[in-house]
């Protein structure tokens, strides 16, 4: 009996030999034939299938470690296609990346999941995972520990990997994070806005309880903790603003673009305190209540202020920066409030015993007749750094030098002594040259002794010298006495 064979796998079939009779070789030959190219099931792996003389389109089963899987065989191999348990991979192949390659729907109603050639995976319903990674490449090693139970990627410039998007302003929280009782503790609503209920740290800093926000420069790296910016486009917005508690609506603190405002109105019993070795300040500085100059003055140097017309104590006038019109200042030097006119500093008001001088003369001075001659005061009564005193001499008198502008109290007397007859006695406060006499007063005397005194008020510029004159007609010397503080001269700053 003779096999006819063709190339692709099919029964053999048989014609009678020579000696026309089937042995049993023969049938032996068959059934060896039949095993090596049927669809069948080794029971070990799908290497065993077989590999020559095989028609395309043929199937084989075979039972391996992953389930029963079904083959099919193409042109020049076989191909997984699958079995009716579930096996570890499934292929699903398109022509173009869009193909939907599967799909689920609910009775035929419209598909309720699809996923594309391409890898996109659409769903209507929830995505539920215990991994919980998205956006993962598939070689990415995902652990709840490191990655967490969510998990986005981005794998190319400009792509975002979580974007939370409302339908509408009415819609819930886009973002809720709740603690283990079920609280919100952070959320996110459908403008935007962010409310945190727990304590929050930013750049180095660590979260601090009770502080609802924490912020730290981060280390070694220029720049700051925190910053603020307002807007000078209208409306003028601040950059910062503080209230005393959620109920209050003006606000303790206020930093517009252009101005800074501490402390609010009406502010019963409300306090400001600045505690620092130095305060300075390059602008104007100004406040509606008082001022605890003693508090300042016990924390350390103001060395700087600008503006407000409060009196702040500072060393130097210079310490006050930017000096405005009308700031006012008290010099420790000299102990005195000055006040600033736009171009400098003006003294206004001594705060102690200084702004007068007073000058008498302890003995007799020689006066001669019918000449003009200046008095001498020798001995000084009060002193003031605002009056300079010349002494002279007895011969040709003392003068005083006014060294602050201002307006002027002069007050001035002398006592002539006892001569016989009656004549002319007079004194006139004037110059130190007597070419400007400003107050005069006389008359006549007898022969007991005859004390005139003079004053006068007006203004005078710094270093006018001031002098007592006396004058008589008695035809012969007499003596100007002390007579205690009779024969004297007094300066008083005024004012300027």
């Amino acid at each position: 009996m003779a096999e006819t064979r063709t190339a692709h796998f099919e029964l053999p079939s048989y014609s009678l030999d020579a000696d026309a009779a089937l042995s049993r070789t023969d049938w032996n030959e068959v059934a060896t034939s039949l095993e090596l190219r049927a669809a069948y099931d080794d029971g070990v792996v799908s290497a065993s299938l077989p590999v020559d003389h095989l028609k395309p389109g043929r199937y084989a089963r075979q039972t391996v470690t992953s389930g029963f899987a079904l083959y099919r065989r193409s042109a020049a191999d076989w191909e997984w296609v699958g079995g009716p348990v579930m096996p570890v991979r499934r292929y699903f192949r398109g022509a173009l990346t869009g193909d939907i390659v599967w799909s689920t729907d609910i009775a035929a109603a419209a598909a309720s999941a699809t996923m594309t050639a391409g890898g996109e995976l659409a769903t209507n319903g929830a995505v539920r995972t215990l991994q919980g990674a998205v956006g993962a490449d598939l070689g990415a090693s995902l652990d709840p520990l490191t990655t967490g139970r969510l998990y986005a990627r981005t794998r190319a410039t400009s792509e975002r990997a979580v974007v939370a998007s409302a339908h509408a302003g009415d819609a819930g929280n886009l973002y809720t994070a709740l603690e283990s009782g079920g609280q919100a503790i952070w959320t996110v609503d459908a403008a935007g806005r962010m409310q945190a209920r727990l304590a929050n740290a930013f750049g180095a800093a660590a979260p601090v309880t009770g502080i609802p926000v924490s912020t730290a420069a981060i280390v070694g790296v220029a720049g700051a903790a925190a910053r603020l910016h307002g807007s000078t486009a209208a409306p003028i917005s601040p950059g910062l603003e503080v209230f005393r508690n959620l109920a209050d609506t003006a606000a303790v603190l206020t930093a517009l673009p252009d101005h800074i405002t501490v402390g609010r109105a009406p502010w019963i019993g409300g306090e400001i305190s600045l505690i620092a070795p130095t305060l300075n300040s390059a602008g104007a500085f100004t406040h509606t209540g008082a001022l605890n100059t003693t508090s300042l003055a016990a924390t350390g140097l103001i060395t700087g202020w600008g503006g407000g017309r409060v009196p702040v104590s500072v060393d130097d006038l210079a310490d006050v920066l930017v000096p405005a019109a009308g700031d006012l200042a008290v010099l420790t030097t000299d102990n005195m409030l000055y006040r600033h006119t736009g171009s400098a500093w003006l003294g206004v008001m001594h705060l102690d015993t200084e702004g007068h001088a007073k000058y008498k003369n302890t003995g007799n001075q020689i006066v001669p007749t019918n000449t003009m001659f200046r008095a001498y005061f020798s001995t000084a009564v009060a002193t003031t750094t605002d009056v300079t005193h010349t002494a002279g001499s007895s011969l040709i008198g003392s003068f005083l030098t006014l060294n602050r502008a201002g307006l002027w109290s002069l007050d001035a007397g002398g006592n002539f002594g006892s001569a016989a007859g009656t004549s002319l006695r007079s004194i006139q406060l004037a110059d130190d040259v007597n070419t400007t006499p400003w107050k005069s007063t006389g008359g006549y005397s007898t022969a007991a002794p005859f004390p005139l005194n003079v004053s006068t008020t007006r203004r005078f510029a710094a270093n006018q010298r001031i002098a007592l004159w006396v004058y008589h007609e008695q035809g012969g010397s007499i003596n100007l006495t002390a007579n205690g503080e009779v024969t004297s001269i007094a300066a008083t700053w005024m004012g300027p």
